[in-house]
């Protein structure tokens, strides 16, 4: 039984809110003590069972990795907001902007990218400042 663990057609949801933690790093870790275990059927919060879970392990791992990459990237030459590197961020919804997502999509978007600079800043590779009452994050 694996709830939202690990899903097969999307991603669980990994959000930061609070400073204290590192839910991305607590995610991926898990991940890898769940990859250890003998599972011959996987039965997810939502959809239907599957097999191979080391395999979709890897995709999960490989979508983290990716996206942190992305963010890498946007923060190489500039210092950006949480709220900006999201909307910069290639999202696999169905909308076709930034500007056309529902607020509740943007919230659970900086969320997800609050986790994601959470990981990297604990990695020395993103680093924030307060300027002018914004936290602004930079690779580093």
């Amino acid at each position: 039984m694996a709830g939202d663990h690990i899903l097969l057609a999307i991603t669980p949801h990994v959000t930061q809110w609070r400073e204290e933690g590192n839910p991305l790093a607590e995610y991926l870790n898990s991940l890898e003590k769940v990859g250890k275990l003998d599972v011959d059927a996987v039965f997810p919060g939502h959809g239907g069972l599957f097999k191979d879970h080391r395999k979709r392990i890897r995709e999960l791992e490989d979508h983290h990795r990716l996206r942190a990459m992305e963010m890498l990237s946007e923060l190489h030459t500039q210092r950006l907001t949480a709220y900006q590197i999201a909307s910069r961020i290639h999202w696999d919804v169905n909308f076709p902007s930034w500007d056309k997502f529902p607020a509740f999509q943007k919230f659970l978007a900086v969320g997800e990218t609050l986790a994601h600079l959470k990981f990297l800043e604990e990695r020395d590779q993103v680093g924030k400042a307060k300027e002018r009452g914004a936290l602004l994050y930079s690779a580093t």
